[in-house]
């Protein structure tokens, strides 16, 4: 398909090298392995792959990273890209310490942008553009 464009990393909050814990559909930069486990990545800011791609809008984007939600979405918020996204469907983490709190402000900055069409709890969640 000539409109998809596949690309060598994966986006995050900032661009960076980080070694991810190999760990079938539970794989994340946020758990300790087992050194044989790690897997060295790059990531790029997610922040800087929209402008750079001169990316206007978004459908749909689709996180579960295994507790990198937090920052991705922070800084989404922060840079107020967030009112390009028609559609946030998010996995939040409980594992990640102050998850709750995290994900509570999270939503309190969604709900200005965006309302929240359905909610199970640290499962799934869908959150669509006002």
């Amino acid at each position: 398909n000539q409109k998809i464009k596949v690309y060598d990393f994966g986006l995050s909050s900032e661009t960076k090298e980080l070694q991810i814990n190999f760990s079938n559909d539970g794989s994340s930069f946020n758990t300790k392995g087992i050194g044989s486990n790690l897997i060295d990545c790059k990531v790029k800011s997610i922040k800087d792959f929209i402008k750079e791609n001169d990316i206007s809008e978004i459908d749909l984007m689709k996180i579960n990273v295994e507790g990198d939600e937090f920052p991705i979405l922070n800084s989404l918020i922060e840079s107020d890209l967030i009112t390009i996204i028609k559609n946030i469907q998010v996995q939040f983490h409980s594992f990640i310490p102050n998850s709750s709190i995290m994900r509570d402000e999270i939503h309190d900055n969604l709900r200005k942008s965006h309302d929240i069409t359905y909610n199970y709890e640290f499962v799934w969640e869908n959150w669509k553009r006002k």
